[in-house]
Formats: structure tokens, C-alpha cells, sequence
């Protein structure tokens, strides 16, 4: 099925980036690496995740995602709900080969929000995450469905995965994008975006036999009290345009 290309005038949140997001992350770390982890059987992304938060402590949950939120609305003065979340654990390993630690480029469209935080102490700068846009040309001829073959090979470990095949369609696909931003691996940097916007993994290499971790959410249903970030910067750029005009 095809899918519309994000976009970037309808997003309602800002892509954010936080650093020193928790102020002990160690503590994360290491209660992050109690928990057991499992594979996606679809192979639908790579490397392996832990249960969901909210299954086995809903307080420990709902407390990270009312951090995440102040990130957009700070001093605790709004009233903020949703109505779905997913919050975990994700970990991944190098594949041993540039072009297979690449993150394919994807849209989580059901989402409002999504972002993690990388949760590795010394990891490889360039293991971070993309924000992508949709080329021009491509905006009424892509369809995500295009690029599940060889990646789901892959992810599920298949004897049927063939190299060559999926650098083939992991180029032919990824070169539909261009960059917009880069957010580098910084242990304890917390970044999201949109659900609307592209984003991918950078790389999955360089991390000396540590894996990747990182803490994941989505966050679907939001609602506030007052307007979306973007949409109260808009409403000032209003008042801006009107000062321009009397301006002498």
C-alpha cells in the first residue's frame, strides 16, 4: 500500500533534542540490562526489544513520559493526555558490513510522537538518527511496501537472505530521501520527532562489541490545553508579519 510522503506543514511538534536527559542515567542503563529481550518475529526492525514499560511498572511509565512531554511543555502547568503509548528497551548489534548497519528510512504515520533516548556510554557519534524528506520526485510514486523483503531476511536472520539483493533495495530505496537533520549517538541525549516525519538509523557499527541501546517511545492520542509548539510559534509569526507592515 502506498503511503503519502510526511508533511512537514501539517507536523505539530518540533524535533527536540535534550541532553542530559536523565539525571542519572547509569541507573537506566543498568535496569535496562535486567530485563529480557526478544527479537520481532516479523522482522519488522533489528535487534531485540524489552517488554513494554507499562506491563511491568504503569507508575515507572507513566513518569517517563511525563519527562518526555515537558521537553515541549516545560514548568508542569498543562494538562496533557493520550491515549496510547509504547515505551521500551531496544538493543542492536553491529551486522559486520556498512551498508547492513544502515537504518532503512521509515515514517511511523500512526504516531503523533516518537523519539528515544541512546542509552550507550562512549558509543560512535555516527550511530545516531536521521530525519529524512521525501524528494520531489518521488512524492506520488513511493511505496514503503517496496523495501520488506530482503530487510525482513535480514532482521529475522533467513538462510534466504541474499547480500546483494538487499544493498540493491536498501540503495534504491534510501536514495529517495534527503537529508534534513542528523542527531549524533550522545549517551543520555534524549531527540523525537514527529510521527509524520522520515527518520532512520545512521548506523548501527562502531560500537566495539557494545551494543546499542536505546530507550524507545511512541505516543499516539495527545491531548493539551493549549496549542501544539508549532502552532503557537505560527500564531506569533503572525503578530511579526503585522509589525513588518507598520514598520518605518
Amino acid at each position: 500500500m502506498k503511503k503519502n510522503q510526511s508533511d512537514r506543514e501539517n507536523v505539530k511538534f518540533f524535533n527536540i533534542c535534550v541532553d542530559n536527559f536523565f539525571t542519572n542515567p547509569d541507573k537506566i542503563r543498568e535496569y535496562a540490562l535486567t530485563l529480557e529481550y526478544k527479537p520481532d518475529e516479523e522482522g519488522r526492525w533489528p535487534g531485540v526489544r524489552s517488554p513494554l514499560l507499562h506491563t511491568i511498572d504503569e507508575e515507572f511509565n507513566q513518569l517517563i513520559l511525563s519527562k518526555i512531554f515537558r521537553a515541549h511543555y516545560p514548568g508542569n502547568k498543562n494538562n496533557i493526555s493520550w491515549e496510547k503509548s509504547i515505551v521500551c528497551f531496544h538493543k542492536t548489534k553491529s551486522y559486520g558490513d556498512k551498508i547492513l548497519n544502515e537504518g532503512w528510512i521509515h515514517v511511523d504515520d500512526d504516531q503523533v510522537l516518537a523519539g528515544l533516548v541512546y542509552l550507550t556510554p562512549n558509543s560512535d557519534l555516527e550511530g545516531g538518527t536521521n530525519v529524512y524528506q521525501l524528494k520531489d520526485e518521488w512524492k506520488d510514486l513511493h511505496d514503503e511496501s517496496l523495501m520488506q523483503r530482503q530487510k525482513r531476511l535480514l532482521y529475522t536472520n533467513s538462510p534466504y537472505f541474499n547480500k546483494d539483493k538487499y544493498k540493491e533495495e536498501i540503495r534504491n530505496y534510501n536514495d529517495r530521501f534527503n537529508l534534513v537533520s542528523k542527531f549524533n549517538n550522545v549517551y543520555n541525549r534524549m531527540v523525537m520527532w514527529s510521527g509524520s516525519e522520515y527518520h532512520g538509523a545512521n548506523s548501527f557499527e562502531g560500537f566495539d562489541g557494545e551494543e546499542r541501546l536505546t530507550l524507545l517511545f511512541f505516543i499516539n492520542g495527545i491531548t493539551v490545553d493549549s496549542p501544539s509548539p508549532i502552532d503557537y510559534v505560527r500564531e506569533i509569526d503572525e503578530v511579526i508579519e503585522s509589525k513588518i507592515k507598520n514598520i518605518k
